[in-house]
């Protein structure tokens, strides 16, 4: 059940309605309804988040294991697109043909 259908309980129950018209019109059973207040109810009572509301883990990523080098990589690239912008911007018409081998040796 989602946490949004769990919040419309709720709501609807506390909005005056009865357990049964609560789930005839979610669709649910009323037990299902009654789980729903009781658990609500414990979790006030308690602080406690339900496990099956608390967020899931996160399972680690494929790359973590290249993030050292991911890094050393992106720090390399910055400093080569910052040579070829200053290199770009300083560039006569006869420097052009040596961005093109820059462009050539970048690629």
């Amino acid at each position: 059940m989602s946490e949004e259908t769990r919040n419309e309980v709720v709501r609807r129950f506390f909005s005056g309605a009865s357990i049964r018209k609560v789930a005839r019109e979610l669709g649910i059973s009323r037990n299902r309804v009654r789980r729903v207040l009781r658990e609500h109810a414990q979790q006030r009572a308690t602080g406690v988040v339900p496990t099956e509301l608390q967020p899931k883990a996160t399972r680690p990523s494929l790359l973590d294991s290249y993030q050292e080098k991911i890094d050393q990589l992106l720090e390399r690239w910055t400093a080569i697109v910052a040579m070829y912008e200053e290199a770009k911007s300083r560039a006569s018409a006869q420097a052009q043909a040596s961005l093109a081998a820059l462009r050539a040796l970048l690629a």
